[in-house]
């Protein structure tokens, strides 16, 4: 069958693109597991692990007597991942406007309206000037 002009072949489009590890992350941090009798989250651990960690330097992995130790360059990269997580990615500064010197006004941005406007202003300012009493 010969195509129509005008008309897609695949009219609902390309499919939407898994994302394949953050979909098996999320798959197994949603699973539970019993931790000091308490059924919890891999997600849950994980974050009470990180909060351990950043509050103590170091944490106890559950089940064991194994404890994880981080060092001073460890212990930031939590904080970092911590903070970055729980207030979003640093917001850049914005860059401050740029704003004219008081009293000046650069004529070469103004259209020829604009300038047609200055111009009357200015004129009927000076004839003012010129007939009032000092």
């Amino acid at each position: 069958m010969p195509f129509q002009k005008g008309k897609s072949g695949n009219p609902k489009g390309r499919p939407p693109r898994g994302r394949a590890l953050a979909d098996i992350l999320e798959k197994a941090g949603s699973k539970t597991i019993v931790v000091d009798g308490h059924r919890v989250s891999r997600r849950e651990l994980m974050a009470r692990m990180l909060w351990e960690i950043a509050t103590t330097g170091e944490a106890t992995l559950p089940g064991t007597d194994r404890t994880l130790v981080a060092g001073a360059g460890g212990w930031l990269d939590v904080v970092k991942f911590i903070y970055s997580h729980v207030d979003g990615p640093a917001r850049p500064e914005p860059e401050p406007e740029e704003t004219p010197k008081q009293g000046r006004i650069d004529l070469s941005k103004l259209s020829v309206e604009e300038l047609d406007t200055l111009e009357r202003i200015l004129t009927r300012a000076a004839g003012a000037g010129a007939h009032s009493d000092p």
